[in-house]
């Protein structure tokens, strides 16, 4: 509801527009499946699409993030992390690791979604253009979401 209600309206000229939840696939925590992790993207993709009215969009990058977040984990976590239920988030991965691994996925979510939505090689490099603006916008949000709400939650601990 948040994007649809928040995120959606900044629009920024059909150039860039930031999908907010894909911070869901960001930081489900480590030691999920990645069976049920494709399953619970690919649904709650379908429930950004019962709002948005995509056509199964969301679904699909979701599904799409989902799997590539297989292989990102390996590559930015531990592998003793990667047996405990840890959450990937800023303050569990430091800056610079959080950051790449949030850009990839943001990035891999951002690129499907905008071929899909021209489905042509005409507007190809337009597609990249915007992919890249659409990540680095959502990018900033899932940012200052993390800096907002998981500084709390560290400073308890």
């Amino acid at each position: 509801m948040l994007q649809v209600v928040i995120i959606d309206p900044i629009n920024l000229g059909r150039f860039a527009t930031p999908f907010l939840y894909v911070l869901f696939v960001i930081i489900l925590p480590v030691n999920v499946k990645p069976w049920r992790t494709l399953v619970i993207c690919f649904i709650a993709g379908l429930a950004a699409d019962f709002f948005s009215d995509t056509g199964a969009k969301h679904a699909f990058c979701m599904t799409m993030a989902a799997f590539t977040r297989t292989y990102f984990l390996p590559v930015f976590i531990n592998k003793d992390d990667l047996e405990k239920a840890m959450e990937p988030n800023l303050f569990n991965m430091g800056y610079r690791l959080f950051i790449f691994y949030a850009a990839g996925l943001t990035f891999v979510y951002h690129l499907a979604f905008t071929l899909l939505d021209y489905f042509t090689f005409h507007y190809f490099f337009r597609s990249i253009a915007i992919a890249i603006a659409s990540s680095l916008l959502g990018l900033v949000l899932i940012l200052l979401i993390q800096l907002i709400f998981y500084r709390v939650r560290a400073n308890e601990l």
